[in-house]
């Protein structure tokens, strides 16, 4: 049980970690606010914490009270039958919604490049996942990256213009985003410190030193204001 706390904790700073980076990129133009989905999102995430909860507390119940079997009248068996049918028709309405306003998903077929973290493991992944203790399906925007060390540097993966460098407080820690041509923006998060001379209007080449990380990157690509796969364009 405790340990279902501190998931949910980390859980918790993690997704708001995820919204406050949406927003910044939303209020820079770089993507489209989606409110609907986040709506949706947040809706079904409190559904899926509220029953892990209850089911939590029931099994807490059952554990310290120990009560011989009573025979349920059919009519609650019913009742409860129809009940779980119902739940199970929203939910699927619920799954259907949440599918129609899935962000859009940005194509890439050239060459690939470097990674913005040298030598680092990928330890989360693009897109859709079910999230194993709420068994409720996340769509992740961005990819992390670890460091096997402390102090790993951060690198542009491409020319281009430095649009936003600035410590965002919190999880997320300093941003760097820069915009490449065609429409393509590499968002660099959670990093510790900036490199001297980072600034916004600065051009940078291909490999320039961003700054630091303690060991986490979150790398996400946006083209044409829709998220990309960051694995698509880079190397590991």
């Amino acid at each position: 049980a405790r340990d279902k706390v501190i998931y949910r904790e980390r859980f918790d700073k993690i997704r708001s970690t995820q919204r406050a980076l949406q927003r910044k990129l939303a209020s820079l133009k770089i993507i489209k606010s989606d409110k609907i989905f986040e709506e949706i999102e947040a809706k079904r995430l409190a559904k899926a914490q509220r029953l892990e909860e209850r089911n939590r507390v029931e099994t807490i119940r059952e554990e310290d009270i120990e009560q011989p079997p009573i025979a349920q009248p059919l009519a609650i068996e019913e009742n409860k039958a129809a009940y779980i049918k119902e739940q199970q028709a929203k939910g699927e309405r619920e799954r259907v919604e949440h599918q129609r306003h899935m962000p859009k998903i940005a194509k890439y077929h050239g060459r690939k490049t470097i990674s913005p973290l040298e030598g680092s493991r990928l330890i989360k992944k693009f897109g859709t996942y079910i999230d194993p203790i709420y068994k409720f399906k996340i769509f992740n925007k961005s990819i992390t990256l670890k460091s096997s060390h402390k102090g790993a540097k951060v690198k542009s993966i491409l020319r281009g213009r430095i649009v936003f460098a600035e410590d965002s407080g919190g999880m997320l820690g300093r941003v760097v985003i820069i915009e490449h041509d065609n429409q393509l923006h590499t968002i660099y998060a959670k990093l510790a410190r900036l490199a001297p001379g980072i600034h916004v209007g600065k051009q940078v080449s291909k490999g320039s030193i961003l700054g630091k990380v303690n060991k986490i990157l979150m790398f996400e690509v946006t083209k044409n204001n829709k998220h990309m796969d960051p694995l698509k364009l880079i190397k590991l």
